[in-house]
């Protein structure tokens, strides 16, 4: 757990500079097909991989490169909305700047109550 809020803020925008350089060298028909490029290698969003997690014991499973890089977007949405929670209990206006996939989905699809 990263504990200076600079720390914390210089790993993220440093992760967002790395996607958007990822996102650079990717080509429209990469994108069409379904793969992109990575350091010379070409991977298939269905291609397989053997994933090693430890939780604390360890657990071998086969997933794919596209299962994994989907549940790293909603794992980083529930964490991001997390964050509005508990800075929503040290602000009283607070903006809005994240939300939960239920609501994302809910607005995005122009669902009222």
């Amino acid at each position: 757990m990263e504990s200076s809020l600079q720390g914390a803020y210089d790993a993220l925008t440093d992760t967002v500079k790395r996607l958007d350089q990822l996102l650079a060298t990717c080509s429209d028909r990469e994108h069409a097909s379904g793969s992109v490029t990575v350091d010379g290698r070409t991977l298939n969003i269905d291609e397989t991989m053997t994933l090693n997690a430890v939780t604390p014991h360890m657990q071998a499973l086969q997933t794919s490169f596209g299962r994994e890089l989907w549940f790293s977007a909603l794992h980083a949405i529930h964490h991001w909305s997390m964050v509005r929670v508990v800075a929503g209990e040290l602000v009283s206006d607070m903006p809005r700047f994240a939300s939960c996939q239920a609501f994302l989905i809910h607005s995005f699809l122009g669902y009222s109550n």
